[in-house]
């Protein structure tokens, strides 16, 4: 028996510039299906009946992870089943798989995809973190021409986002980084996979001639409105020899940034000194290799 959703109408659109007109037409009345994880759910809790859902999940334009020049592309409908299996997530940028691995589980990672957890725009998003740390940008586009801005700069609060009315997240672009750049990802949850995050942390540190650490990134997830970067937690560690007090103060900076909620899976207490204890161990990883 199909499925029957309970919205004012629906169309499909097989192509990106199908997709675009039909985005144009409807303006705000219109809501993107692509994998249908999140949205599904949405319409089955009573939330947009009154827009018209736009399947775009054909879209084969939108669905890719490759590289283009001197940038990683990841489309908005690349799936993370199609993450965890590219030969792309490797070396550094295995932080990518790593977080896809842990998005629900099999059947979600089969259909739910990037664009579609961004545009989502939940704090606890796996993916959002380590994207973070790779200083990605984001592509929008619509009928009129497309706009490329940070990641960090997409989310304007809980849910919330800059995508204007006929807009769709065409892709993800970043420049990957050195071969010799570690990176981490740490998934706090109940379980994990099929379960929301307690809490996220992401980093990424490469070497430098200063020290151990010369670009430090740490990105945060679960534990503010929106996913973070944690800057004042790498501004006390890059550059800097990684000695117990500096670990410490780089720790205690990145518990500071959060703002947590206390819920049913943690507490504002706890959130926080998980996240201290996980750039902690990250750091601490570094200096013991030196």
């Amino acid at each position: 028996m199909p499925l029957i959703l309970p919205v004012a109408d629906d169309r499909r659109a097989d192509d990106l510039a199908t997709a675009l007109a039909l985005l144009d037409e409807l303006g705000t009345r219109a809501r993107i299906l692509a994998g249908g994880t999140d949205v599904v759910v949405q319409l089955r809790d009573g939330h947009h009946r009154d827009r018209v859902l736009l399947d775009v999940s054909r879209v084969e334009e939108l669905r890719r992870f490759e590289r283009d020049g001197d940038e990683i592309v990841l489309g908005a409908l690349t799936r993370y089943a199609d993450i965890e299996r590219s030969p792309l997530a490797r070396g550094p940028l295995a932080i990518l798989a790593d977080a896809s691995r842990v998005v629900g589980g099999p059947m979600i990672r089969n259909a739910g995809t990037v664009g579609g957890n961004i545009a989502n725009g939940s704090p606890a998003a796996d993916i959002v973190p380590p994207l973070l740390v790779l200083d990605a940008d984001i592509v929008l586009e619509c009928a009129r021409g497309r706009r490329r801005l940070a990641l960090e700069s997409f989310f304007t609060g809980y849910r919330k986002n800059v995508l204007a009315p006929g807009e769709l997240i065409r892709e993800v672009r970043f420049r990957p980084p050195a071969p010799e750049a570690r990176t981490r990802f740490v998934k706090v949850g109940q379980r994990n996979a099929s379960a929301i995050s307690i809490v996220t942390v992401a980093a990424l540190a490469a070497p430098g001639p200063n020290g151990p650490v010369h670009d430090l990134r740490i990105a945060l997830g679960a534990v503010s409105p929106v996913s973070i970067r944690a800057r004042r937690a790498e501004a006390a560690a890059a550059g800097r020899p990684l000695t117990p007090e500096t670990i410490l103060r780089a720790a205690e900076e990145a518990s500071a940034e959060c703002a947590p909620i206390s819920d049913l899976r943690g507490s504002e207490w706890y959130r926080r000194q998980v996240v201290g204890a996980l750039v902690a161990e990250f750091l601490e990883s570094l200096a013991a290799r030196g």
